[in-house]
């Protein structure tokens, strides 16, 4: 695989998994966004996978959610068993 579509891939993850986490927190993007000072369709384009947040926001996200940024790079089928677990 390519490493644009190692990146591209990645990014879908993320968007997936912050997705998740949203949901098992009871979170919005409009939470999110307002707790870093953006816009909520920065979020969504991020939730969409269209959009790469960046290391140092991706681990602001993780703060917010509650959790790590690895978590938030697992795949999503693992992450959400975790979050299973959680509930």
């Amino acid at each position: 695989m390519s490493k644009l579509k190692q990146r591209a891939s990645m990014v879908e993850i993320v968007g997936r998994n912050v997705g998740i986490m949203l949901t098992a927190r009871g979170l919005k993007p409009r939470d999110v966004a307002e707790r870093l000072n953006i816009t909520e369709s920065a979020v969504r384009s991020w939730l969409r996978g269209e959009r790469d947040m960046g290391i140092n926001r991706l681990a602001m996200v993780a703060k917010i959610l509650n959790t790590t940024p690895t978590m938030l790079l697992t795949e999503p089928e693992q992450l959400a068993e975790s979050c299973i677990r959680l509930l």
